[in-house]
This record gives C-alpha cells, structure tokens and sequence, in this order.
C-alpha cells in the first residue's frame, strides 16, 4: 500500500514549483501551462499489477470542459515516450477512459454521470480499482463505469494528470491498495 495525503512533499514527488507544485492549501497543485494537452506527476514508487487507486480532486481554475483525473500502467517506451492509460472526470460530469499507446490515443469509454459534483472549486473522489485488463471506475462512491480487456496488464506506475492548459487542480488523499487476485 502507498498513502500520502498530498500536504506536502514528505513522499518526494517530481515537482518543479511552476506546474506541479504543493500549495498552502496542503494538495499538490498541477496546474496546465503550456501548449502541451497534458501534465502529470508520477507517483514516487512502483505500483502493483492490480489496484485500487483513490484521490480527491478540486478543480481550481479552467473551464467547465477541462479535465483531470488519473492516469495508472505509465510505462516508459524504448523511445522515451510513455503507455498509459487514463480515467478524468470534468466540473460539468463528464468523464472519459482513455489509452494511450506512445503515439495514439484511443477513447476507451465515456459519457455523463451525476455522480459529479459540478462546478470549479467542487472536491470529487475518485477511485480506480485494476484487475488484470479491466478497470472499475467510481466517483464519489457510485460506480460509474466497467472497461474490459484493455490490453494493460503491466505494473508501471501511476499519478495525478491535468488535460488542457490554463487548468489548475489540486490533489489530495492519494491511496493506492494492491488487489490480490484469485
């Protein structure tokens, strides 16, 4: 098990003080600058092959369409390029399941949930529970929903993301459980 309540950086998290910083607030802050579509942080160990990660979330700054959340099975390619595959909720109540390749992203599953709490400044908890190459998505404590056969069954490791720039979200309560498989 890892646990880290994200008030600040006692697990050694890759902060650069400018994107992924720790805030007054006591969450580690990932707030989107840069023309890229995507910033992470990678938690600072290894996760297990199965899992139940659980995070709190608030979006702080961005537009209701903007999205967060997190994404698990990060494995550096031989390229330098990263495989990954990404659960993100939005203030409005969208979410989105994502993979992506090295190059490719490909939509895994997506829709509306009232599970959301809506609007900016609004503290959501998420949870991801991995089994093999399925993944169970929870908001708030009501199951969302159920992706089968992803293809991603390796360990990797696993953090907080924030899509689009001019978002800021801040994370906190960060657990990550390892499943035992039958």
């Amino acid at each position: 098990m890892f646990t880290d309540s994200l008030a600040s950086n006692t697990q050694h998290w890759a902060t650069d003080g400018k994107q992924v910083f720790f805030g007054n607030d006591a969450q580690l802050h990932i707030y989107n600058q840069t023309a890229r579509q995507v910033v992470s942080v990678n938690q600072p160990v290894e996760a297990p092959p199965n899992f139940v990660v659980t995070l709190d979330m608030t979006f702080l700054r961005g537009s209701v369409s903007d999205l967060a959340g997190v994404r698990v099975r990060v494995v550096r390619s031989a390229d330098g390029s990263d495989t990954h595959d990404t659960a993100l909720i939005s203030p409005e109540g969208r979410y989105e399941i994502w993979r992506f390749d090295g190059s490719q992203w490909s939509m895994l599953d997506s829709g509306y949930t009232d599970a959301v709490k809506r609007g900016l400044g609004q503290t959501n908890h998420l949870a991801l529970l991995a089994r093999g190459a399925d993944y169970w998505f929870f908001v708030n404590g009501h199951f969302v929903t159920q992706v089968r056969g992803t293809g991603a069954t390796s360990s990797g490791t696993m953090g907080p993301t924030v899509i689009y720039s001019g978002t800021e979200v801040g994370f906190s309560h960060y657990v990550v459980y390892q499943v035992k498989t039958p």
